[in-house]
């Protein structure tokens, strides 16, 4: 399958180097495939895969810089939405992807070797029981989840693996935002994390916001942390 080298617009302060470009080519090319014969995201279109979903990925790229050798971790990534568009736009971070299907995660790594990723790897499992393993225990310098479940969910799952120091971004609705944030404040202090704010941006052609809500890790989790979620689900839908 062909796909025409499109360039979309970016979100809002959001800037690609050049040689990020084929890559994320390829991984629309290389989704679409894959999305053929396995349900891996809504958009059945190169337009709508761009336009919707790797524009939002790549939306992240604002809150935050990318640093050589920096871990980063994608919860629930499902066709690598934001984790392998991310590890695309900036090869220098090293993405380990997390989804509780398999048949989704063989897919993100029929991708990646494909795309002949060296800084991406998916590996199927439970986030509350990887979360206890020693060599994923706050290991993470970021972390992020998009589409998968309610905040109060999200950052429970999270504090397992975010490092002291390190940092989370979700996106949600910005009309869900505040009251998402409301109901996890109880759960964010006691799992080590402070808020430290959102971020607003609005794709092109849209006319609502979106936004990401971002906490830091200021202390160990504790652990019995994550628990497991009980079935709670509910992230955003885009």
């Amino acid at each position: 399958m062909t796909v025409p080298p499109l360039r979309p617009a970016l979100p809002p302060d959001v800037r690609l180097d050049e040689a990020a470009w084929p890559r994320l080519e390829a991984f629309v090319a290389a989704l679409l495939a894959e999305n053929e014969r396995l349900n891996l995201t809504g958009a059945k279109t190169a337009d709508a895969l761009w336009r919707v979903h790797v524009a939002d990925s790549l939306a992240l790229l604002a809150c935050y810089s990318p640093a050589a050798g920096q871990r980063a971790l994608d919860i629930g990534s499902g066709g690598g939405l934001p984790g392998l568009v991310l590890a695309c736009a900036a090869p220098q971070q090293h993405w380990l992807l997390i989804d509780s299907v398999r048949k989704k995660i063989d897919a993100l790594n029929r991708i990646i070797e494909k795309l002949e990723l060296t800084n991406a790897e998916a590996r199927w499992g439970r986030a509350e029981a990887l979360a206890r393993e020693s060599t994923l225990r706050e290991q993470f310098a970021f972390v992020t989840a998009r589409a998968v479940a309610a905040l109060t969910v999200l950052v429970e799952y999270a504090a397992g693996f975010v490092a002291v120091g390190g940092t989370a971004w979700f996106y949600k609705s910005a009309s869900a935002a505040e009251r998402e944030i409301a109901a996890a404040r109880p759960v964010a202090g006691p799992c080590g994390f402070e808020l430290i704010g959102k971020h607003a941006y609005r794709l092109a052609g849209e006319d609502a916001d979106r936004v990401l809500i971002g906490y830091r890790k200021v202390a160990s989790a504790p652990s019995a942390s994550p628990r497991a979620a009980g079935g709670q689900r509910g992230g955003r839908r885009t």
